[in-house]
């Protein structure tokens, strides 16, 4: 059976996969999407975001990236790094085919004139390009760092023709700093912190509302070994609770009681804060 039927949900709730319906709007993402935007808006050159694993970075590069794709004074595309290794003239390339150049050089210095080219030509538009790198932790070669120091010196008069906004975990901060003309050009360094016990709350209400939930399934006493279990994770709130709604519809429970988080926690090998 499927707890979506047993709780009268349209769809699930709690799936690890991200998904923009399910964005959560707490304070802190609305503060560091308002800070976001801003460099982006104004054509600042580089600006990081770090956090732990799980904490929703890929999440908010997405709904960064559908914000910004309704500004139709800026050109803007995703990258997100699945692997470490990389050719040289990679970045270069696969910008180009973001900003809409279908056939590319394979030199790389030809291959940059022509990216180039393309970005003076949205400035006369009056667009601005802006990049975004998920998992940009990844670049830990000295030289893909460099590609984009070399993207941030390209200018015209008084205004950059790219911004970059990189999303990764704190192994990008060092990375960054490896290269210090590169850390020179970082305007701003947010850091994606974990959820408090009410923000969790909040996420996980906001999650069964968006899948159809009339009513709150978890009992309230649940919700606070939940944060214990998960410490206001995203990611591994979603597991928990997606494990406890499947094992509280098999053994017919209409409310989620305090005693079910405690053993599918336990099963999941979950470590309970004190």
């Amino acid at each position: 059976m499927h707890y979506r039927e047993f709780y009268g949900l349209n769809m699930d709730p709690f799936n690890n996969v991200p998904d923009l319906r399910f964005y959560y709007p707490g304070n802190l993402y609305s503060r560091i999407y308002t800070r976001l935007m801003r460099v982006a808006q104004e054509g600042r050159g580089l600006a990081v975001l770090t956090g732990k694993v799980g904490t929703g970075k890929t999440t908010m590069a997405r709904q960064l990236l559908y914000l910004l794709r309704g500004n139709r004074t800026l050109q803007t595309g995703l990258l997100v790094l699945m692997h470490s290794e990389f050719e040289p003239g990679w970045l270069v390339k696969r910008i180009a085919g973001l900003i809409g150049i279908n056939e590319i050089p394979n030199e790389k210095t030809d291959a940059l004139a022509v990216v180039t080219k393309k970005l003076l030509k949205y400035d006369q538009e009056n667009k601005h390009t802006v990049i975004l790198i998920d998992e940009a932790n990844k670049m830990v070669n000295p030289d893909q760092l460099e590609e984009v120091r070399g993207f941030l010196n390209l200018e015209k008069g008084d205004r950059r023709l790219v911004t970059f906004i990189l999303f990764g975990t704190s192994e990008l901060l060092d990375n960054v700093k490896s290269n210090q003309s590169l850390s020179q050009r970082v305007i701003m360094r947010l850091t994606l912190k974990l959820m408090d016990f009410e923000s969790t709350i909040k996420y996980i209400r906001h999650r069964l509302s968006v899948a159809g939930a009339r009513r709150d399934v978890f009992a309230k006493d649940s919700y606070n070994l939940i944060y214990r279990y998960t410490k206001g994770n995203p990611r591994v709130t979603n597991a928990l609770c997606d494990n406890v709604l499947f094992e509280g519809a098999l053994a017919n429970y209409q409310v989620i009681t305090p005693s079910l988080v405690e053993e599918v926690a336990m099963m999941l090998g979950f470590e309970k804060e004190v």
